[in-house]
C-alpha cells in the first residue's frame, strides 16, 4: 500500500452536475473547508492549467464550425440546401450528432470504417471540424474530457491536484456517465492515487423499499445496470475508483393527481404546492419535476404558479420569442431578410416597449405609441399580405388613405417608408459583425429592451391598484428576451471572429437563422443554481442526490420521461459498425438512465406526489403511476373546468368562479349584470315584449338628449342628412342601422390580396365609373373599339392594375377591369338610353339640384311620431345615371351588383336605394319618365339586367312614394329612440356588422312562430 499522503494533501473535492448540488455541499455542516465544483467547471479549470494553449469552443463556435466544415467542399451523396435558414438547420442537426459521437469517444477514422451514407457524411465533417478547431487551438467541449484525460496521463499533475483539492474526490448526483466523463475521471483518480490521495468515489443510490415502477424491478435494474457497467470497468484496474452506496427512502408516492389536460394538471400541482406551503414547508424545500424544459411543457405550469402567487425558479426562462419584445427584435431580422409581410410590420408596430418615435416623428413616448397603433390599424385595410421589398405595401397604403380622403393620415406612408428603410439598413451589412452592429443600433434607437420611466411607473401603479406584479413581470421578461437575442447575436459574431471569419461575407437572413438557433438555447444550463424562497422546477437529472420535503413529479402520462431523440443521423447501421468501446448509448440504455434519475430524485424526497394528464382513457400512464395505483395510493381527479366544484382553488378569482357555479350570491356588480342579461334573454324569447333600456329603447324625455340623438342619427337638416344605405340598413333592423350610423360599427377584417366580396364590389364600382367616363369621352357608340380601349386603360389606372402587385391582388384587379368592360360593352349595345353620369352624389357636398333630397311629412302620420311636421333629408351616391336618347324626357338609374340581386317585391319596403335614387334623379333632371334597374354579373362573367322589361323598371322607380314613406318611418323611429334588435328577416343577422354588439341569440322565436303556434 502506498504511504499516507502528507496532511496538506488530504483536501477533499466534491463534484456534481449542477450548481444547486454545489450550493448544498458547501452549506452542509462541517463542509466549509471542502472544495466543491460542478463537473463542467472542473474540466474547464483543469484544462486551463494543464493545456493552457487550448481553449474551449462555445456552442456557437461548434455550430459554426460544423457549418463551415459542411460547406468546405462537396461531400459524397450530400446536396446542401440553398436557403440559409435550411443550411443552418441542417448544420445544427449534424453538429448535434457530432456531439453525441464525440462524447462516446468516436473519432473520424472510426466513422470512415463504418457503413452507411450517414457515416460518410459525419466522418468527413468531423475530420474537417477537427482540422478547423486544431488550427485555432480550440477544443470541442463535448470531447474536452478526452483532452483532459490525455493531459493527465502524460505526467504528474501535482499543481492541479493541489489547486483543485483533488486528492479525495467524490462524485454525486450523476447517473449518466458518458465515455468522455469516465475517461478524465479515471485519469484523475490515477493521479490522485499516485500523489497519495484516496482517489475517486462515486456516490450511487441504494433503495431500501419496494420498487417505484411497474414491473417491480425497473428502477433497481436501471440503477443496477449503471453500477454494473462501472464495477465491471473498474474491476479490471489495479486500484480503480470505488462506489459508495447511499441508502434512500422508498420514494413511494403518497398521492396521484389525474387531470384531463395540461392546464388542469398544472392547477392541481399548484394547489398541492399551496397546501405544502400552508403546512409550513419552506418553498426552497419543494421541487417540481418536469420531463422537458420546452415552453409547451412549462407554460401551463408557469401560468398556474403565477396565478397562485407562488415564487418559482427554473433553469431557463421562456424562449426569446415568447414575449412581444422578443418577437419584435426577431421581427426586425425577419423583415430585413424578406419578404416584407403586413402581419410582421403590424406586430412590430404594436410591440410594447418599442419606442417608434424615429418612424412616426414623435419624441414623446405616448404620442409615438398612439401613432404607431393608428398606423398598424390602418395597415389592416391594405390589401397586400406579402411584398418582396415593401414598396407595394407603401403605395397601397397611400392609395387607401387617398381613397378615404382622410388628410389626418397623410403622414402614414412616410412613416412606413422610414420604418422599412431603417430595417433595410440591416440587409445592407456585408459581414456578421456589421449586421450585428446595425441591429444593435436600431434596437437602441427603438429603446427595445430598455423600459422607460413611464412604463415602469404605469406598471407600479397597476401593481398598487391590483396587488399583482404581472405588468412588471411582463416588462422583465421582455427585457430578458431582447437581452438574450442580443447576447445570441454577439455570440455568433464572436464565434465567427474566433474562427477568422470576421471578414467573410454574410447575408442578413444567414445571421437571422444563426441567431434564432442560438437564442433557442440561450440561457439553458445544467440545472442552474437556486433562488431564495422559491419552488424549484427541474428535470430528474438535476435533482438526483438532493433531498426535498415535497417532490411533485409531473408529466407522467403515456410516453412521459422517455429517452431523448437521436436526431436521425445515428441509425442502427452506423451504431453497429462502430467499435464497441465507442458506441453512444442506445435508446434502451438512455431509457434506463432516465428511470434511474427519476427514481433517485423521488427517493430523496420525504413526500412524493405524482401527476399526469391524459385525454385517452385507454392509454396507460407512466409505470410509476401504474405501480402507485396498484398499491392503492389515493388518486385525486382534477376536473378540466376551473369552475367545477371539485376544481382546485389556487387564486381568489378561481375561488369566486367555483362559488358562483355552486350557487353562491355574486357581487352586486355581477348581480346587476346577471339581471340585465336575464332581461335581455326574456326580451329575445318573447317577440311581443317591449324593449327596455338594455334591449333597444332610448328614453328621449330629456329635450337635450332628444336633440343630441337626432343630431347623431342625422336627417334633420339639409346640411346633416342621413345616407340612404343607413336607412335601408335600419329598415331591415333598427339596431343594425343605428349601430352603423351612430356608432360607425363595421366588422373589421384584414384586407386580403384575394379580397372579400365587399372589396371586390368596391373595385368593380371604381373601375366601371372610370371606364364609362373614358368610353364616352372617346366617342361612345360612334367608335366602339376606341371607346372600349379607352375604357380599359382608364379602368386599369383607376384600380392600379397597371402597377406592380402581388399575384392574387393583380388577379383581383384584372377581374374588376374585365367586369367593368363588360358593363361598358353592355351600355354601348343598349338602345334608348346613353350614359350621362357615374358615381353621382346627392347631398350637402354638391350644389342644387343634386343637394340633399327632402322627404316631406306624409299624410296619416300619427301623433306618436317624432316631429311629424319636420322633413327628413337623405343623401347618397348613384352608381350610374343614363339619359333618354332622341330628346326623350327620360332618365334611368343603374345600380351595379356583384352579388345577389334584391327581390322585386321588396322594393320600397326593405330595399330603398333604387326608388329613392329615382326620386333624386327625377328632381335633379326634371325627367317625365324615370326607370331603375340592377346590372349584375355572375361567376362566369355574364352581364344581366334586371328587371328586363321597361314596364317593370318603371314600376320600381314609381315606388318612390312607398320608399319615402318607409324612409320617414324608419328615421322618425330612430329619432324617437326605438332601436330594437328585431330584424325583419332572420338571415339579416348572418351578414350583420353589429352582430357582436347586439348579441342576439342565434335561434330565437319570431312573431310568425308565435302567431302560428309554433
Amino acid at each position: 500500500m502506498p504511504p499516507d499522503p502528507p496532511p496538506a494533501k488530504k483536501a477533499r473535492l466534491f463534484l456534481a452536475p449542477t450548481d444547486r448540488h454545489v450550493e448544498l455541499a458547501l452549506a452542509a455542516p462541517g463542509q466549509a473547508a471542502r472544495g466543491a465544483r460542478t463537473l463542467r467547471a472542473f474540466v474547464q479549470g483543469a484544462l486551463a492549467m494543464v493545456e493552457p494553449d487550448c481553449g474551449l469552443a462555445s456552442n456557437a463556435v461548434t455550430r459554426l464550425v460544423s457549418r463551415v466544415a459542411l460547406e468546405a467542399g462537396p461531400v459524397a451523396g450530400v446536396d446542401l440546401p440553398d436557403a440559409p435558414a435550411e443550411r443552418v438547420a441542417f448544420a445544427d442537426v449534424v453538429d448535434s450528432a457530432l456531439g453525441r459521437l464525440r462524447r462516446a469517444g468516436v473519432r473520424p477514422d472510426h466513422l470512415f470504417q463504418a457503413e452507411g451514407p450517414q457515416a460518410a457524411l459525419l466522418a468527413e465533417v468531423m475530420r474537417r471540424a477537427d482540422e478547423i478547431l486544431a488550427s485555432k487551438s480550440l477544443v470541442d467541449p463535448r470531447s474536452a474530457g478526452f483532452v483532459l484525460s490525455r493531459a493527465l496521463r502524460r505526467g504528474p499533475c501535482d499543481a492541479l491536484l493541489q489547486e483543485m483539492s483533488a486528492y479525495d474526490v467524490t462524485v454525486s448526483g450523476l447517473v449518466s456517465f458518458e465515455a468522455d466523463d469516465l475517461s478524465w475521471l479515471e485519469a484523475l483518480h490515477a493521479r490522485a492515487r499516485e500523489a497519495g490521495g484516496r482517489g475517486l468515489v462515486v456516490d450511487m443510490p441504494l433503495f431500501s423499499g419496494e420498487s417505484l415502477f411497474e414491473p417491480t424491478d425497473l428502477d433497481e435494474e436501471a440503477v443496477g445496470s449503471v453500477a454494473t457497467v462501472l464495477e465491471k470497468r473498474w474491476s479490471e484496474l489495479a486500484f480503480g475508483p470505488s462506489l459508495d452506496w447511499s441508502p434512500l427512502r422508498d420514494g413511494a408516492a403518497s398521492l396521484v393527481l389525474r387531470a384531463a389536460g395540461p392546464e388542469g394538471e398544472a392547477r392541481a400541482v399548484a394547489a398541492e404546492v399551496l397546501s405544502a406551503l400552508g403546512s409550513g414547508v419552506p418553498p426552497e424545500s419543494i421541487a417540481i419535476v418536469v420531463p422537458a424544459l420546452d415552453d409547451g411543457t412549462l407554460d401551463p405550469l408557469r401560468a398556474a404558479l403565477s396565478d397562485a402567487r407562488i415564487p418559482f425558479h427554473e433553469p431557463r426562462g421562456p424562449s426569446a420569442d415568447a414575449s412581444p419584445e422578443g418577437r419584435a427584435a426577431l421581427g426586425l431580422f425577419a423583415l430585413a431578410s424578406g419578404p416584407v409581410t403586413r402581419e410582421r410590420v403590424i406586430d412590430i408596430l404594436r410591440a410594447p416597449g418599442l419606442h417608434s418615435g424615429i418612424w412616426v416623428s414623435e419624441r414623446a413616448e405616448r404620442d409615438a405609441e398612439a401613432k404607431a397603433a393608428l398606423l398598424a390599424h390602418r395597415l389592416r385595410d391594405v390589401p397586400v399580405e406579402v411584398d418582396r421589398t415593401g414598396t407595394l405595401l407603401v403605395e397601397n397604403l397611400r392609395a387607401v388613405i387617398e381613397a378615404a380622403g382622410d388628410t389626418d393620415e397623410a403622414w402614414m406612408p412616410d412613416a412606413l417608408t422610414r420604418m422599412l428603410e431603417s430595417v433595410a439598413l440591416l440587409a445592407k451589412g456585408t459581414t456578421r459583425a456589421e449586421i450585428a452592429v446595425r441591429f444593435g443600433a436600431l434596437c437602441d434607437k427603438l429603446d427595445l429592451g430598455r423600459p422607460s420611466i413611464g412604463e415602469l411607473g404605469a406598471a407600479l401603479r397597476v401593481e398598487a391598484l391590483r396587488g399583482r406584479s404581472l405588468a412588471l413581470r411582463a416588462i422583465g421578461e421582455g427585457q430578458a428576451a431582447v437581452r438574450a437575442i442580443r447576447d445570441a447575436t454577439r455570440a455568433v459574431v464572436e464565434a465567427a471572429a474566433m474562427l477568422g471569419l470576421e471578414a467573410t461575407p454574410a447575408r442578413v437572413e444567414e445571421l437571422y437563422a444563426e441567431v434564432r438557433r442560438a437564442s433557442a438555447t440561450q440561457g439553458r444550463s445544467d440545472g442552474g443554481g437556486s433562488r431564495a424562497s422559491a419552488v424549484r422546477i427541474a428535470r430528474p437529472s438535476e435533482l438526483c442526490g438532493i433531498p426535498y420535503d415535497v417532490l411533485l413529479v409531473t408529466g407522467l402520462g403515456p410516453g412521459g420521461y422517455g429517452p431523448e431523440s437521436d436526431g436521425g443521423l445515428i441509425d442502427e447501421r452506423l451504431w453497429s459498425t462502430l467499435p464497441a468501446s465507442a458506441r453512444p448509448p442506445t435508446a434502451r440504455e438512455r431509457d434506463r438512465i432516465r428511470r434511474a434519475e427519476l427514481a433517485w430524485a423521488m427517493g430523496g424526497a420525504r413526500r412524493v406526489v405524482l401527476s399526469y394528464s391524459t385525454t385517452d382513457d385507454e392509454a396507460a400512464p407512466h409505470p410509476t403511476v401504474t405501480r402507485a395505483l396498484r398499491s392503492k395510493i389515493t388518486e385525486r381527479v382534477e376536473p378540466s373546468s376551473r369552475v367545477s366544484r371539485a376544481a382546485s382553488r389556487i387564486d381568489p378569482r378561481g375561488a369566486e368562479l367555483v362559488a358562483l357555479s355552486a350557487g353562491s350570491l355574486p357581487a352586486p356588480l355581477i348581480a346587476d349584470r346577471v339581471s340585465i342579461e336575464r332581461a335581455r334573454l326574456a326580451y329575445f324569447l318573447d317577440p311581443r315584449a317591449d324593449a327596455g333600456p338594455f334591449t333597444g329603447r332610448i328614453d328621449v324625455a330629456d329635450p337635450e338628449l332628444a336633440a343630441h340623438l337626432r343630431a347623431c342619427v342625422g336627417g334633420d337638416a339639409p346640411g346633416r342628412p342621413i345616407a340612404v344605405t343607413h336607412i335601408e340598413k335600419a329598415a331591415g333592423c333598427a339596431f343594425a342601422g343605428f349601430a352603423r350610423r351612430v356608432w360607425r360599427t363595421r366588422r373589421q377584417e384584414d384586407a386580403l390580396e384575394a379580397a372579400d366580396p365587399r372589396e371586390r364590389g368596391t373595385q368593380v364600382h371604381a373601375a366601371t365609373a372610370a371606364a364609362f367616363r373614358a368610353a364616352w369621352e372617346a366617342g361612345g357608340r360612334a367608335n366602339r373599339r376606341k371607346a372600349l380601349e379607352a375604357a380599359r386603360d382608364a379602368a386599369m389606372r383607376e384600380v392600379g392594375a397597371d402597377k406592380e402587385a402581388a399575384p392574387l391582388r393583380r388577379e383581383l384587379l384584372i377581374a374588376a377591369v374585365d367586369v367593368a368592360l363588360g358593363f361598358v360593352a353592355h351600355g354601348l349595345e343598349e338602345q334608348g338610353y346613353s350614359f350621362a353620369l357615374a358615381e353621382q352624389p346627392f347631398g350637402p357636398s354638391v350644389a342644387a339640384p343634386w343637394d340633399a333630397l327632402p322627404i316631406a311629412p306624409m299624410p296619416g302620420e300619427g301623433e306618436g311620431d317624432a316631429a311629424p311636421g319636420a322633413s327628413v333629408f337623405v343623401e347618397g351616391k348613384i352608381d350610374r345615371v343614363d339619359r333618354g336618347d332622341g330628346g326623350k324626357s327620360a332618365a334611368r338609374v343603374v345600380d351595379y351588383k356583384t352579388g345577389q340581386i334584391p327581390s322585386k317585391s321588396e322594393q320600397g319596403t326593405l330595399h330603398l336605394q333604387l326608388p329613392l335614387y329615382a326620386a333624386a334623379v327625377a328632381r335633379a333632371t326634371g325627367a317625365e319618365e324615370v326607370q331603375a334597374l340592377y346590372l349584375g354579373v355572375d361567376k362566369r362573367g355574364e352581364i344581366s339586367a334586371k328587371p328586363a322589361k321597361d314596364t317593370d323598371r318603371k314600376a320600381i322607380a314609381d315606388k318612390r312614394l312607398d320608399a319615402e314613406r318607409t324612409a320617414r318611418k324608419v328615421v322618425l323611429s330612430l329619432w324617437d329612440g326605438r332601436i330594437e334588435p328585431r330584424p325583419v328577416k332572420g338571415d339579416l343577422c348572418d351578414r350583420c356588422d353589429a352582430r357582436d354588439v347586439c348579441r342576439r341569440p342565434a335561434v330565437v322565436p319570431g312573431e310568425a312562430d308565435e302567431e302560428g303556434g309554433g
